[in-house]
């Protein structure tokens, strides 16, 4: 067989190219310049806080705060909010339902020290009506435009009964029973006595009075009947404005 010499490693012929060392290394980095660039991973997802859980992952986020857990039988959360659980949020002191100024509706008379002095109340009331249900028997507006009411007081006599009065005083008490009310009317949680004694009924100032607490769903409100028959029982009625 002839000789063959092997081409120079410098230069290889390929039809009418020739590559040397140096097209071969720009080749590759221009094919490094136009391959498509390898998608970077996507940063975890940060997981949805709940309102009342924290996370205790030890790669959790430093900088994410959630709230801690209450106690279980707590409505509320640490921030103060109603906690998700379908129940709503009691109420705060005196964001109670209004107080309408209505004959038959029943309202508090506030303790005595909480009414001012120049109130027409401490003039007018006997006996221990502070603190107890009234029933408001009439409404009217005074010449300087203060709204008055007359009430009757509402008793329990301390969860006694009428049989804590004397005989002779009880036919002035009138048993208030569910049929005196109203059809929308909540009732009262002792058995309760309206005081018509003969001047038992007095003035206050409308403004002086609040809603009956004893009320849990809505106002007690007696029918209008009534508050007629209330006045009725009271053999002699005098203007408790003189």
């Amino acid at each position: 067989m002839g000789k063959f010499s092997a081409p120079a490693a410098s230069s290889v012929k390929m039809g009418n190219f020739s590559s040397t060392p140096s097209t071969v290394a720009r080749n590759r980095v221009l094919e490094s310049c136009w391959r498509k660039p390898e998608s970077s991973p996507l940063p975890p997802t940060a997981t949805p806080l709940c309102p009342t859980s924290i996370s205790s992952s030890p790669h959790s986020n430093p900088f994410l705060i959630t709230r801690p857990k209450p106690a279980e039988n707590c409505p509320w959360d640490a921030f103060g909010a109603a906690r998700l659980s379908g129940l709503q949020a009691p109420k705060r002191a005196g964001a109670t339902q209004p107080l309408e100024c209505v004959v038959g509706r029943v309202v508090l008379l506030p303790g005595q020290q909480l009414i001012p002095t120049t109130s027409v109340v401490h003039r007018q009331a006997q006996g221990k009506p502070w603190e107890h249900p009234q029933v408001i028997t009439k409404t009217w507006v005074d010449g300087n435009g203060v709204r008055l009411v007359k009430l009757r007081t509402c008793t329990s006599f301390g969860g006694e009964g009428i049989t804590r009065k004397k005989e002779h005083q009880r036919h002035y008490f009138v048993e208030a029973e569910e049929s005196q009310l109203t059809r929308e009317s909540d009732t009262f949680t002792k058995q309760t006595y309206v005081n018509c004694s003969p001047g038992a009924e007095f003035t206050a100032e409308f403004e002086h009075l609040a809603l009956w607490p004893g009320s849990a769903k809505n106002a007690i409100q007696f029918s209008p009947a009534a508050v007629v028959g209330f006045n009725k029982c009271e053999d002699e009625r005098r203007d408790s404005c003189n």
